[in-house]
């Protein structure tokens, strides 16, 4: 009896499994450019897992929201990379990616050492706008 309990749960465990990884979740990616003029334009390509999702200017909008992508993944992990050929930039990082987690992509100039500067973010849950 004990056995065809453990056989019973073990099947439904990895059912549940083998479902998780087989399907394909959408995962949120935000960017936004937060440089003050002259360095709030940026030309940047977004690839992810070697496809290109952005290949366009990033620019700061104090009135709109985040550039919003979403992008069907796997559960696991993922290449994102960053390129601009305006300031001469290659970022690449490896993330895992959840059921509901998402990305920010920061652009921003650092005026005291004149060099742009990018950050991404790993985010779970929601993404919030404050």
């Amino acid at each position: 009896m004990k056995k065809k309990i453990y056989i019973t749960i073990s099947i439904c465990v990895l059912i549940t499994i083998i479902f998780l990884l087989s399907v394909k979740w959408n995962m949120n990616i935000f960017m936004e450019s937060t440089s003050p003029p002259p360095y709030d334009k940026i030309d940047l390509k977004v690839s992810f897992d070697n496809k290109i999702i952005f290949d366009d200017t990033l620019q700061r909008n104090p009135f709109s929201f985040p550039t919003h992508i979403e992008c069907p993944t796997r559960i696991g992990f993922h290449t994102i990379s960053l390129s601009s050929k305006k300031v001469n930039m290659q970022i690449k990082k490896d993330v895992f990616i959840f059921f509901n987690h998402h990305i920010a992509v920061y652009y921003g100039f650092d005026t005291t050492n004149i060099e742009p500067v990018v950050y991404i973010i790993k985010g779970t849950g929601g993404f919030g706008y404050e």
